[in-house]
Formats: structure tokens, sequence, C-alpha cells
């Protein structure tokens, strides 16, 4: 791994989100001038890995927030207030 690049951060929660940043020049764009650490639930899956795997980029853990009955309560309010 190259760590004298300087490193970016991205964090992909879901599939539509890996698929819009890493399938396309974007992705190399970025490898080719920072080390990348991509934060993901996927971050051990192994379909995943074989696909966006190179030797500048890592993965890592990204752990799914589950909403409980408050947080869900106070979306419902936001979307009311908002709209």
């Amino acid at each position: 791994m190259n760590y004298h690049k300087p490193t970016i951060f991205i964090t992909i929660s879901v599939g539509m989100i890996a698929r819009n940043l890493l399938h396309n020049n974007f992705y190399e764009l970025l490898r080719k001038k920072y080390h990348i650490v991509i934060f993901s639930p996927l971050w051990n899956d192994e379909d995943f890995i074989k696909e966006f795997a190179r030797d500048d980029v890592e993965f890592k853990e990204l752990k799914v927030f589950k909403a409980g009955r408050f947080e869900k309560f106070l979306k419902i309010i936001h979307r009311g207030l908002i709209y």
C-alpha cells in the first residue's frame, strides 16, 4: 500500500452508492491521487472485495444504524414540519 498519497475516506452504506461511486472513472481517478479507505457494511463480503479491491484501497467496517421507536417518531415529525 502506498501511504505517501493523501488518504480519502468513502462511506458506502447501500449497493446503489457503490454502483454510483465505484463503477465509473471517478473511482479510477481517485485511486491515482489518493489512498482510499472504504467504510461499508459489506467490508468483508467476498464479492464486494473482489470487485473493488486494489493495492491502494482498504476496507473498514461501517456499522448499520437501527432506528428505535423514538428516532422513527422524530422522523415522522420532521417530515411533517418540512413538507
